[in-house]
């Protein structure tokens, strides 16, 4: 599944979704592209696998088949727009899947509409209402112990191999002092994210990657986004006989938005649509 999280302006977007089933590894993958914009109770407690066979540690076939793989993929601040530009995207999703062509958010943001995809929840019941305390960012979710019951967790109480590659919440681990920047949340067998650095540039990022902490210079090969999708490439090529489910997450093309070297210049006279809602006069 391919979320593209939304821009907070973008309230009343309308988006697609495009799915598509294919085999990989021997079992059925599943794809699905979300193009659009991606004060507080206690939360409650999305449903958590039982210790029932069909959540043992050894996956259960189902009757039509073994267990499928899941791919998700969130993109950070991609608009609908640029889908045009996307010729892969088209050629491998859009084209063979099947759209949806309006769904609603709770809240178009980029920690709350990620907590809210790895709970299940709205924000009203995590708690997660912003990006920075007091009402939100990843130091909301640690201190209310959600990441310990989350999609990594459930699937991997299923018997799945599990993989998060790129940006996981707006300010891990730093909103948690006691917290070293290796630290990995649980649920995930691979972790691939940066926390240090300049990684929204592209450039000049430290990576945790399963524990340890990897400082990669800035040189074309290091590009941020191809990193992660080699990495990414490495956990569903591995041979593991469990399904898994990888989360890819790269931080383009939220601004600075810098291209790869080899992207640069491909659109010299594009320019952002202009709408009647673009640079709207101050209405005050």
């Amino acid at each position: 599944m391919i979320l593209l999280e939304p821009p907070p302006s973008a309230m009343n977007w309308t988006p697609t979704v495009h799915r598509r089933h294919r085999h990989a590894l021997g079992m059925p993958t599943l794809l699905a592209l979300v193009v659009g914009c991606t004060p507080a109770q206690p939360a409650t407690s999305p449903p958590v696998p039982s210790a029932s066979p069909a959540h043992s540690a050894s996956p259960v076939p189902s009757p039509t088949g073994p267990p499928p793989n899941f791919v998700l993929l969130m993109a950070d601040d991609l608009d609908e727009t640029l889908m045009p530009y996307m010729p892969r995207v088209k050629r491998l999703l859009t084209d063979q899947g099947t759209s949806l062509s309006r769904y609603y958010v709770n809240i178009p943001w980029c920690c709350p509409s990620r907590v809210t995809t790895l709970r299940g929840q709205y924000a009203h019941n995590t708690g997660v209402f912003s990006v920075n305390p007091p009402d939100g960012g990843y130091v909301e979710f640690y201190e209310r112990g959600e990441e310990r019951s989350t999609l990594a967790t459930w699937l991997q109480s299923a018997g799945y191999r599990t993989g998060l590659f790129g940006k996981y919440l707006n300010g891990f681990p730093h909103q948690v002092p006691k917290l070293p920047l290796d630290y990995v949340p649980p649920g995930w067998n691979s972790w691939v994210t940066p926390v240090k650095g300049a990684p929204f540039s592209g450039f000049n990022y430290t990576l945790s990657m399963n524990g340890r902490l990897v400082q990669r210079p800035p040189t074309a090969d290091n590009y941020l986004t191809d990193v992660l999708a080699r990495e990414a490439e490495k956990f569903v090529s591995a041979k593991d006989e469990r399904p898994f489910f990888a989360f890819v997450t790269p931080l383009m093309p939220h601004l600075p938005a810098v291209p790869a070297p080899r992207h640069a210049g491909m659109f010299p006279d594009l320019k952002a649509p202009r709408t009647p809602n673009f640079d709207p006069p101050d209405a005050a």
